[in-house]
């Protein structure tokens, strides 16, 4: 019995102390530099559709956080031509105004992507559907890794469509919060 407990203060020492080394680890790291505010960059995406005036560049407040945002109420893809520097993320936050919430709908499709050299990487792609799941009335952030594309120039690519089951465009009120590209 003497080892058995010996053997748990040893496992316990351990894991506390590795989880020391991460939590040192991650503080090293510091906090994420912006490089590039895709809200603030608007007006330079190489294409928006279905037409630049369908966005609305607003603070947008889901489950009580406010985000700049950058929002759509149809169908859209939106591009921006981008240098990744090394070390590089791509910081996103995923939502749907809180006005469709109640209202039927089958949510929004979110799809993340990048095109270099030509190639088009899907980086996510995510439902979010407050009318049918009330698990998805939140803001969804995502932090997806860019450090393949460093040193080159990029598309960075948002799309939304409706989501599943019939697929209606119905109060797809689709916001892209505070999206970014940092660095760590």
């Amino acid at each position: 019995m003497w080892t058995m407990i010996s053997r748990w203060k040893w496992f316990l020492a351990g894991a506390l102390l590795g989880a020391l080394v991460l939590v040192v680890w991650f503080r090293s790291l510091g906090a994420p530099e912006m490089f590039a505010d895709l809200v603030d960059r608007f007006p330079q995406a190489t294409q928006a559709r279905p037409r630049q005036d369908a966005f609305t560049l607003a603070d947008v407040t889901i489950a009580g956080r406010t985000l700049k945002s950058i929002s759509v109420s149809e169908a859209s893809r939106l591009i921006w031509q981008e240098g990744v520097p090394p070390h590089a993320w791509l910081d996103v936050t995923l939502g749907v105004r809180e006005d469709a919430w109640t209202k039927p709908g089958d949510g929004v499709l979110f799809m993340v992507g990048v095109t270099a050299n030509g190639k088009y990487d899907e980086l996510v792609s995510l439902v979010v559907n407050p009318s049918g799941n009330p698990a998805d009335r939140q803001w969804y952030p995502l932090l997806l890794d860019l450090s393949p594309y460093a040193g080159q120039k990029v598309e960075i690519i948002f799309n939304t469509r409706a989501g599943a089951g019939a697929a209606t465009p119905d109060n797809d009120f689709a916001v892209w919060g505070a999206p970014a590209i940092v660095t760590r």
